[in-house]
């Protein structure tokens, strides 16, 4: 079967509705630039098939030039899906996608209509929780899971092992150590929890009495690691200095599975598959494929 380019396919429906890039563009509520763009090369992007397929009433397989019996791609049916649920769905049916992922890794059949719900050991009413930890010589799954909140991590092995992703030992102390500074992390969790976008150290000060040197210092520290931006204004008296946070703030993630190694370990349940020969910072890495 021929496959055909998906800007091909966008161009060739377009002609034989008889309408212009920009009457396109009205319909699907983008530019005559972007539909330009698609048909030279350019991708539209994933939340735009639906729309595409249902203006020119076809299906996704077709725009990209695939018959309705062709084999389908299990990934392009897991984007499919997830395009196709509300964003209120999304999340959660994305976690459903990674548990299956772990029941996956684990292998076991009987594991594989375990949910919260249903969980052993787990009553609704209890304050317990699942931990899974998959370690095999081809990377790391890790996933928690609570009545209220989950989440799901993998990391796949690189070919040259763990240790060359991890900074050297002294940046970690100095990173902790800069979190282990009195009011640090107070700072940062009243910046998470700010509603407007930026914030002076001044309103820092009057909202949790700390002093103006030390505040400042902290948010000195947070830009210089960028996880903070600086901005100056002028005003007619005096310079006026706010800071928002940086669009790549990793620091929630951080914190989250700083929470999951303070928590105790008496209320859980585990689901776990420890198949990895060699160290977790060996240095070796993955097998060459």
């Amino acid at each position: 079967m021929k496959k055909t380019n998906l800007g091909e396919t966008i161009y060739k429906l377009r002609k034989q509705r008889g309408i212009t890039q920009e009457e396109l563009g009205r319909a699907v509520n983008v530019s005559t630039q972007a539909v330009s763009k698609w048909e030279h090369g350019g991708s539209p992007d994933a939340e735009m098939l639906p729309l595409l397929a249902d203006y020119f009433h076809v299906s996704i397989d077709s725009l990209y030039g695939r018959s309705e019996t062709a084999a389908r791609n299990i990934f392009d049916d897991v984007l499919i899906d997830l395009i196709n649920k509300s964003k209120e769905e999304r999340f959660e049916h994305a976690f459903q996608i990674c548990w299956a992922m772990i029941r996956g890794l684990v292998g076991i059949d009987l594991v594989k209509n375990i949910y919260y719900d249903n969980l052993p050991q787990l009553p609704k009413e209890s304050e317990m929780f699942m931990k899974s930890l998959i370690s095999l010589d081809e990377g790391v799954a890790y996933m928690l899971l609570k009545k209220e909140f989950h989440y799901f991590m993998l990391f796949p092995e690189p070919k040259g092992g763990f240790n060359q992703e991890l900074a050297d030992a002294a940046d970690y102390t100095e990173l902790f150590s800069f979190l282990a500074k009195p009011d640090t992390v107070k700072i940062l969790l009243f910046i998470f929890a700010n509603k407007a976008q930026s914030f002076t150290a001044s309103l820092i000060v009057s909202r949790l009495k700390i002093e103006e040197a030390a505040v400042l210092m902290i948010l000195d520290e947070m830009t210089d690691r960028s996880w903070l931006y600086r901005t100056e204004i002028e005003t007619e008296d005096k310079l006026l200095i706010s800071y928002q946070l940086s669009g790549d703030n990793q620091i929630l993630p951080f914190l989250i599975i700083a929470k999951a190694l303070i928590d105790s370990q008496t209320n859980l349940y585990y689901m776990n598959l420890n198949d990895r020969h060699l160290p977790l910072f060996s240095g070796k890495g993955r097998k060459n494929e």
